[in-house]
């Protein structure tokens, strides 16, 4: 980018409410951006200089978006032609001139955005010349109405006779705009013209400028960008005004009073209506795939009643010998239809290259347990500028082939999260692996998070096949996500450690509500008044074999406990929480057994809703981790939750937990040892865990999570670069 001041005076800070005079800043910035228009951009800036404003209230920034007949040169020569020395400042008016290297209006008009200094940034055409009381209009709207944003009206220059078939509903294709005499608010579904508009500058920076999506080109007119900026003003609360004052003249030249051309426009009306509604469903933050089902009704719909129009309609229309008008619009509808038609199949095609450059497409595949309304992961990534499209264990073929590599650049991301909780029949798990193929070789980066779960844990065959569909995965992913410091001590293959990455979970304090009180959670759970140690044990994220080990455990410790009753701390009984059912199978008869007669065991069989979690933590002392000896085995979700809430944790001396788990918060026992589990479960009464300060930031959901985000956007970008990876992993 190239950029050139002429009488620039120095730029001051000055903070203003309303656009006002200042030598120092001024009111508004002008931008015009021009392409291939050299004589038409010098007319608007001829009428910009006839004012009625004072110079030191405004300012031009000129934007040359990649022309190719001197336009450039020729402003330059204009603006040097008009410069004296010897002229007061008052009477030097600021304009700058910039270079655009490529032909996008969005991005031009953000490049003139980046330089303004005018409170209010203010949208010309070049092809438009301002009525010379057109910045007084504006500045007078904004002092009496408090606007955010204001649109003028657009009135018509006609080059050549108007012709007798042009309607006064077709004008608006010419630029025209005056849907008022008198200025009004505009509607939530109401939008000014692009020829004549204005923003705060300030506003327009904070809602992220222009759609790039939807941004005007060479070989692609878009027409819709103003729109979908004012249907987030809308959005965002911001008054929109229209001000018919404010006025501009648009030209209408003999080429453009054409038949075809009104026919063409229609055409990219109806492609530029596709795409601001595919944006729409972008800005939600991740798209589901019955969205993309859709889209292909709709193509098939759109192609249908262009077919209507053009062998039906059309040869009617002539046998009843109407008029050239109606003739006119029903080629225009026939135009219509087929852009929407061509913009649904180009989308079906493929993913659009400013999609891929503002939001990067992810296809998330979960097991259809995970919480995807309130998930901080989910909220993490859309956060990042990440297009999630959440799926329950399966790919698409229709999103593998719109998101397929494209002139061998990878494109979209496939990320399979703990997919060994697929819960998915030998048919099931066959298709999906052969889906699996059919990405990669589309080019599709595939990403696996593994956190660990029961099924690496159980020792019943039945479960064997999630753990082989589990490793297939991982075998077929090029980037691993763990939460283990040691990633080799779980992946003994060379090869997965290689695509092995470690990255700490965050913790969840602030995303569930406080703990309920004691007394009151005590009560409402059922638990004797005089109640002593509390242990908790999220049932279902252990297998039953586990379940029973920590029953044993219990049972031999509520023995022991009366030996040591010298110490206060062991006088009243234990209780034991058992949240939910075990993973791989329901509660057995021993467990059962158990349950009936040891006293101090408490079965709490429904699913664990997000409200229940304050409860059990407002009842419990510690939470409790009950493993096998199995090197894969552990998850530490479980861990992080009683840290969130400051409560400590028995865990085993595993890989998954090894490093991870501050020393004054938890207990690691020997999982192969039960006199070690018993032990840890008896030390742990004398232990009372509070974080401290700097703890804190670490464990807090919401600057977690966004960090969390911010390092797998990293990663996914790394992926689609093949750069290479570099360690992030966070202490605990």
């Amino acid at each position: 980018m190239s950029t050139q001041a002429y009488n620039q005076q120095p730029i001051k800070s000055r903070a203003s409410v309303q656009p006002g005079g200042s030598s120092s800043r001024p009111g508004f910035s002008v931008i015009l951006c021009t392409y291939n228009r050299r004589s038409l951009i010098l007319s608007a800036l001829a009428s910009l200089r006839r004012q009625t404003l004072p110079y030191t209230q405004f300012e031009v920034i000129v934007v040359d978006n990649h022309s190719s007949d001197g336009t450039l040169a020729a402003v330059q020569h204009y603006l040097k032609a008009g410069t004296s020395n010897e002229n007061a400042p008052e009477q030097i008016w600021n304009v700058r001139c910039l270079s655009q290297k490529h032909n996008d209006l969005s991005e031009a008009r953000k490049l003139g955005l980046e330089v303004a200094r005018g409170e209010i940034v203010v949208f010309m055409d070049d092809d438009a010349v301002a009525d010379p009381h057109f910045l007084a209009s504006l500045q007078q709207a904004y002092v009496q109405t408090g606007a955010d944003a204001i649109g003028g009206k657009v009135e018509l220059r006609w080059e050549m006779s108007r012709p007798h078939w042009l309607q006064d509903e077709m004008l608006s294709a010419l630029g025209q705009y005056a849907p008022a005499h008198k200025g009004f608010p505009l509607k939530p579904l109401e939008s000014f013209s692009s020829c004549n508009f204005s923003v705060r500058r300030e506003l327009l920076t904070a809602l992220g400028a222009f759609s790039p999506l939807l941004s005007k080109r060479i070989q692609f007119p878009w027409s819709l960008e103003v729109e979908e900026l004012c249907q987030r003003l809308h959005q965002s609360g911001c008054k929109v005004w229209y001000e018919p004052g404010a006025i501009v003249i648009h030209r209408c030249p003999a080429s453009r009073l054409q038949k075809p051309y009104f026919v063409g426009k229609a055409y990219w009306e109806g492609r530029s209506r596709v795409l601001l509604e595919y944006e729409l469903q972008l800005k939600k933050g991740f798209l589901s795939q019955r969205q993309a089902y859709r889209e292909l009704r709709w193509c098939i719909r759109e192609l249908f009643n262009w077919i209507f129009l053009f062998c039906i309609q059309q040869p009617l229309q002539r046998l009843a010998q109407e008029d050239h008008n109606e003739l006119l619009r029903t080629a225009m509808a026939r135009a219509e239809a087929w852009g929407h038609f061509w913009q649904r199949w180009c989308l079906l095609q493929h993913a659009p290259k400013e999609i891929v450059a503002s939001r990067l497409p992810l296809l998330f595949v979960h097991s259809g347990t995970f919480d995807l309304t309130g998930s901080p992961l989910i909220r993490a990534m859309i956060a990042q500028g990440i297009c999630c499209t959440p799926i329950k264990a399966n790919l698409p073929l229709l999103w593998l082939w719109q998101h397929r590599s494209y002139r061998k650049e990878a494109i979209g991301i496939i990320h399979f999260y703990r997919a060994g909780a697929f819960n998915l029949t030998y048919p099931q798990r066959l298709n999906l692996q052969i889906r699996l193929w059919c990405a990669r070789r589309l080019g599709l980066r595939i990403v696996t998070t593994d956190t660990g779960g029961w099924w690496q844990s159980s020792t019943s065959l039945r479960f064997r096949s999630r753990r082989l569909f589990e490793r297939h995965i991982l075998r077929k992913s090029e980037l691993i996500i763990t939460n283990a410091r040691h990633p080799e001590q779980i992946y003994h293959e060379k090869r997965l450690q290689a695509h092995a990455q470690s990255l700490s979970l965050p913790g969840y304090r602030g995303y569930y509500s406080k703990p309920l009180n004691r007394d009151k959670a005590h009560k409402k759970l059922g638990l004797p008044e005089r109640a002593g140690y509390v242990y908790l044990c999220l049932t279902y994220a252990h297998t039953e074999q586990e379940i029973l080990f920590l029953l044993e455990t219990f049972e031999e410790m509520s023995n022991r406990l009366p030996r040591l009753q010298t110490d206060p701390v062991y006088l009243l009984p234990p209780q034991l929480l058992l949240v939910g059912t075990p993973g791989d199978a329901p509660l057995g008869k021993k467990v059962l057994q158990y349950a009936a007669t040891l006293k101090g065991i408490h079965l709490f069989l429904g699913l664990t809703r997000k409200e229940d979690i304050p409860v059990y933590m407002g009842a419990c002392n510690v939470i409790v981790l009950p493993h096998q000896q199995a090197y894969l085995a552990g998850s530490l979700e479980e861990a992080l939750l009683a840290l969130s809430y400051e409560r400590s944790i028995i865990a085993p001396d595993l890989p998954r937990f090894r490093d991870l788990l501050p020393a004054q918060a938890a207990l690691t026992y020997n999982p192969a040892s039960r006199e070690s589990f018993i032990q840890a479960c008896i030390a742990i009464q004398t232990r009372a865990y509070r974080f401290s300060p700097q703890e804190v930031p670490q464990i807090e959901a919401r600057s977690g999570w966004q960090n969390y985000g911010q390092h797998l956007m990293k990663l996914y970008q790394g992926l689609l670069h093949n750069k290479p990876f570099t360690s992030l992993t966070e202490d605990v």
